[in-house]
């Protein structure tokens, strides 16, 4: 295709979009002249595009809504339902006409005069047109399925990018080229000078911030796919014989082009389900207390690393009873399972393949294919979906997914001598536990692992043991456990071992291999070894079902009140004394024999995998095992990592306070409240350079 016809074909569609969202917005303000002019705007420069390149259906309905348009904005006629719904008939004949253009090179046979008619016959005179009977029924919009036919690919193929943004990429390449040079040459001396260390952290440096600048090209705000909405809602309240106010809050919510692409359908799925099933008939929701007019809402916000979407609105909810009615009706569960289910557990069934309670089918909905296609589409993706629903007030679907598919934070672990990739969006913390020296750390209730996290029952599985694979230690050895989540679930990943937390490059699994429950890919870690990325939300569904509800929070104490402090490592030392390592710092965490520990000179020293460190002890040990915890310093120039030894790490957390400041020894940067206990917070750099100056005397 002609690259002025592409660029065409790109404006165009950008200019309806506009138009459809202005038309709807008009229809609430009829009086906003502003809007009137942006959209002649948008009409007036598609028609003389289009009568640029010969393209005479496309010009003949653009110069007749055109008319229609000059009339409103001189104030020669008035907006009415009529005139709306003739200029968004219009809107979808353009598209179509432009979606044949883009597929045949031509405008095809589509007769465009019913629409060309329709326009003329609102203002005062006839326009003659010699492009078809003008009796022709009109192209209907009644169906919300037909909103936004035709998806470019065009449109979806091309990116704008800032010109700004490309100077600083411009920029990076320079400073990675001249690097590069450096690199080799140091590569190709003799003898490589002491130089190199800095080159390669100067090249680390140039191709993390390269890396950020190239995904930032690749994020778009959320809007681009919110854009259509308005128009949905509008037909499909019109279908339903319903009035609508749609709110939509955070569209500047940045996301990876790919999946906005990937949720169009999934937010499309839940605006007509929320319009539709959610919000009651005008009567019904003035005879229950409420404004005739439903509200939709949807919000986007970061949280944790990911984008949430929420769509609510402040309809009838969703009945459990209802569900459950369905569900015994159809034969989706025994009856004696549905009794024992709570209203969270039947809210699950919605996502069930098939399930509806609409009564009727319609053209709108009814056919059992909306939320399990929205939970497919968000799990392809790496994301959850969670329902939230009251009775008699309304209900939330909230997505969550990452910002990003090609590169995502990861923590690196091991089992059974295999490496794995566990995605950070889907972890919560990590705990150490030792059944061999606390019995009372693990339990067993009706054959299953559990551990009394924070005062609920956190499920335990091994990885080894999910993945069918031999552990090569007794079952009831210490074990490393990530706390991880999904859906509103929560499960205790029991591992050998967290190496180190990395950026990982997502490669897809080849087909043999995609079919594979707990891998949803693959990645090439940074000493060239590949780890497979575990599906975190499939492991959650395995080891806890399909059908479980999200489990309840932890009761809340007095201490969730106060203000969130920093997160922490607790480890304990010298027989009951508590220790917190910030978080920020820590890159690996392991349990080794006390005697890894040996005297090199005059410092002791620790080797772990392929790393020499030196030993930092926090205080006494007296066990034969002892746990590390890798205090990584990269403020400074030169990376510096020190092994901390302590006796155990007894949990990770933030912690339920500011840091009390007041403890002024040496070594602490003061004290926080743990479990009813006081942490003494540590200031690694201080008692590593206290160590540095007692070794030096």
């Amino acid at each position: 295709m002609d690259d002025l016809v592409t660029e065409f074909l790109v404006e165009s569609h950008e200019g309806l979009d506009r138009v459809d969202r202005a038309l709807v917005d008009l229809e609430r303000r009829p009086d906003d002249t502003a809007l009137v002019a942006e959209i002649f705007r948008a009409v007036h420069t598609i028609k003389g595009t289009a009568g640029f390149f010969d393209f005479t259906g496309l010009e003949a309905v653009t110069h007749a809504g055109e008319t229609v348009l000059a009339r409103l904005r001189d104030g020669g006629a008035a907006l009415t339902p009529e005139v709306t719904e003739a200029l968004l008939r219009m809107v979808d004949v353009v598209r179509r006409l432009l979606a044949t253009v883009e597929r045949e090179g031509t405008e095809g046979d589509l007769d465009v005069s019913p629409v060309v008619a329709a326009l003329a016959a609102l203002g005062p005179g006839a326009a003659a047109t010699n492009h078809g009977a003008p009796d022709a029924p009109l192209p209907s919009t009644d169906d919300p399925e037909a909103v936004g036919p035709d998806r470019s690919a065009a449109v979806d193929s091309t990116v704008r990018v800032d010109v700004e943004q490309l100077d600083r990429l411009l920029r990076l390449v320079g400073e990675l080229a001249l690097t590069r040079n450096q690199v080799l040459q140091h590569a190709t001396s003799p003898v490589p000078g002491p130089g190199l260390l800095h080159v390669a952290q100067r090249l680390n440096q140039v191709a993390g911030e390269l890396h950020e600048r190239v995904m930032q090209t690749r994020l778009q705000p959320i809007d681009h796919v919110w854009h259509k909405l308005p128009r949905v809602v509008r037909d499909v309240a019109a279908a339903c014989g319903k009035e609508v106010d749609l709110q939509l809050t955070g569209g500047d919510t940045e996301l990876d082009r790919s999946l906005l692409e990937a949720i169009r359908d999934p937010l499309l799925h839940l605006v007509r389900n929320a319009v539709d099933h959610g919000l009651e008939p005008a009567e019904a929701r003035v005879a229950s207390g409420k404004p005739a007019v439903g509200s939709l809402a949807l919000r986007a916000f970061h949280d944790s690393g990911l984008v949430v979407v929420e769509v609510s609105d402040d309809g009838a909810g969703i009945d459990p009873a209802r569900i459950a009615a369905v569900a015994r009706e159809r034969g989706l569960l025994p009856a004696e399972e549905l009794d024992r289910m709570s209203d969270r557990d039947l809210l699950q069934l919605v996502f069930w393949p098939g399930f509806s309670t609409a009564g009727v089918v319609t053209h709108v909905s009814g056919r059992g294919v909306g939320m399990d296609v929205v939970r497919a589409h968000v799990h392809a993706i790496g994301g959850t979906v969670e329902v939230d629903s009251t009775p008699g007030l309304g209900t939330t679907c909230r997505l969550r997914i990452p910002l990003t598919l090609a590169v995502v934070p990861a923590l690196v672990v091991e089992s059974a001598g295999d490496r794995y990739a566990l995605p950070q969006a889907h972890v919560s913390e990590l705990i150490s536990l030792d059944p061999s020296r606390s019995p009372q750390a693990v339990e067993d209730v009706n054959g299953v692992l559990v551990h009394r996290l924070r005062g609920t029952l956190l499920p335990l599985v091994r990885l080894s043991e999910l993945l069918g694979v031999d552990p090569g230690h007794p079952p009831d050895a210490a074990m490393l456990v990530a706390v991880v989540h999904a859906d509103g679930l929560r499960v205790g990943l029991a591992l050998d071992a967290v190496l180190h937390s990395e950026e990982i490059v997502v490669k897809p699994l080849p087909s043999s291999l995609a079919t594979l429950e707990f891998y949803s890919g693959a990645t090439i870690l940074g000493d060239g070894r590949v780890a497979l990325i575990l599906d975190l939300p499939a492991v959650c569904r395995r080891v806890l079902g399909p059908d479980v509800a999200p489990q309840e929070p932890a009761a809340r104490s007095d201490l969730d009140d106060l203000p969130p402090g920093p997160r922490l490592v607790v480890a304990g030392v010298d027989g009951g004394r508590l220790l917190g390592i910030p978080m920020r710092s820590v890159t690996r965490l392991e349990r080794v024999p006390a005697r890894a520990v040996q005297v090199v000179g005059d410092r002791e020293m620790i080797r772990l995998r392929d790393d020499l460190l030196p030993v930092l002890r926090l205080g006494p040990v007296s066990s034969e095992e002892v746990s590390v915890v890798v205090h990584t310093d990269s403020s400074s120039r030169v990376t510096q990592s020190v092994a901390l030894v302590v006796d155990d790490v007894i949990d990770i957390v933030d912690a339920a306070a500011a840091l009390d400041g007041d403890v002024h020894e040496r070594g602490l940067l003061g004290s926080a409240e743990f479990r009813d206990r006081i942490v003494e917070v540590v200031d690694v750099r201080a008692a590593l350079a206290a160590s540095r100056l007692e070794g030096a005397r």
